[in-house]
């Protein structure tokens, strides 16, 4: 993980997940998908829609049944959900992503079959509590180990259905089917698509290693190329000064003092090109990484801009102020597109950060405050628009920084 990926994901630990990490074989953290949404539970209405043709009459009689069916209902989904927070995926041998049911597990789900088929006889509606039981089956089996649990499910509901509803087994048996085998591919679809996701980020993850390591590796290179034969040079002018100054040959070690100073110029000079490069690059890279994070994160991003010459021309502050950006982004946006572009100006430049997000009110806090002070300090400004919402940064072309002490001529050696 970069620190850019690092830095955001500390910021909206509250909002939104990612995978990244593992302990003990397990990952830390995965998408947030539909599966940890849970918005699928919506499903579970349809448990209700019998009730409304073939339920118990509404009378005072029928009172215990209907407290049963809700009563069941409750059970069920408790369960249901003390069991999706206990399952973890866990990365497999053949390198895919999977789940294992520990003993407890599945002690809780044979629990949620059980409480389907007992309400079944008062509500054909727990063909849908089976569908659940069955997207729990494909999204944590595969193979030989899924289609004998998948079958044998199915040839649980069918006895259940033909003991409770006789006459009308078949109409009811083959929907019922058709909705416990369809939220069992669910699952198996949500399981595939999991693991898809978890390898696409593994890769990355490599990829994103092995380039810093061959970053090091240019920059060991450069500093020795760099470095090396420069501090060799000074330390020899260095020791010849001296013993001309042991002689008394003033004259001789203040020229040598002379060319120790040039040449202490000249290597300062060099380090400063070589990490201004740096900076470059280190600018094009964390833009790179926040639009690669918003991708994961379901985001459609669009560049605008010339990163080679707005990293040569822009404050160092610029990194920070993108990463704040960004971390606004995905905790407070409610949209889905980003549009990042950079231009010159009228001797400025302007960076224009906007999103299809719908925001009738900003408050200003402390990163939007931040940004602005840091701005404002380079000469510049921070400009805030609604409908859509867009971050306008602003701040002069050119900037050169101070001449440091290092820098200032110093006077000729007597």
């Amino acid at each position: 993980m970069s620190a850019v990926q690092q830095t955001i994901a500390s910021n909206t630990a509250t909002t939104t997940v990612s995978v990244t990490a593992m302990a003990d074989g397990k990952l830390i953290n995965t998408d947030k998908t539909w599966w940890q949404g849970r918005g699928y539970l919506w499903y579970g209405l349809f448990y209700l829609i019998p009730l409304f043709f073939m339920g118990p009459a509404l009378s005072i009689a029928a009172l215990p049944q209907w407290l049963a069916i809700t009563l069941a209902l409750a059970v069920f989904l408790w369960v249901y959900l003390r069991l999706e927070n206990q399952l973890q995926p866990v990365p497999l041998a053949d390198g895919q992503l999977g789940y294992r049911l520990t003993g407890r597990q599945l002690a809780h789900w044979c629990l949620l079959v059980l409480i389907a088929a007992l309400v079944t006889p008062l509500n054909s509606g727990s063909m849908t509590l089976f569908g659940f039981a069955g997207l729990l089956l494909g999204l944590c089996l595969n193979g030989l180990r899924l289609w004998l649990t998948a079958g044998a499910l199915l040839t649980l509901q069918a006895l259940v259905f033909w003991l409770s509803f006789t006459q009308e087994y078949w109409f009811l048996q083959l929907y019922a089917a058709a909705v416990v085998a369809g939220m069992t591919f669910g699952g198996v679809m949500e399981r595939l698509r999991q693991a898809i996701s978890w390898q696409q980020q593994q890769a990355a993850q490599e990829q994103q290693t092995l380039a810093r390591q061959l970053e090091r590796e240019r920059i060991a290179r450069d500093l020795h190329d760099l470095l090396g034969h420069s501090l060799a040079s000074i330390a020899m002018k260095a020791e010849l000064a001296g013993l001309l100054l042991a002689k008394q040959q003033h004259d001789s070690c203040a020229e040598q003092l002379l060319s120790l100073q040039q040449l202490a110029r000249s290597s300062l000079a060099q380090v400063r090109q070589t990490i201004s490069g740096y900076q470059q690059q280190g600018l094009s890279a964390v833009i790179q990484d926040l639009l690669s994070l918003l991708h994961s994160k379901g985001w459609s991003c669009q560049l605008d801009a010339d990163l080679a010459a707005l990293a040569a021309d822009s404050p160092p502050e610029l990194e920070l102020m993108l990463i704040e950006l960004c971390t606004n982004l995905l905790k407070h946006s409610n949209g889905r597109q980003l549009q990042l572009s950079a231009r010159q100006q009228d001797g400025h430049w302007q960076l224009l950060f906007c999103d299809d997000g719908v925001c009738a009110a900003l408050t200003v806090g402390n990163g939007l405050t931040g940004i602005r002070q840091r701005l404002q300090a380079l000469g510049g400004d921070l400009t805030v628009q609604l409908a859509p919402t867009c971050f306008v940064l602003r701040w002069p072309s050119g900037l050169v920084p101070d001449a440091s002490p290092a820098e200032r001529p110093l006077s000729k050696p007597v």
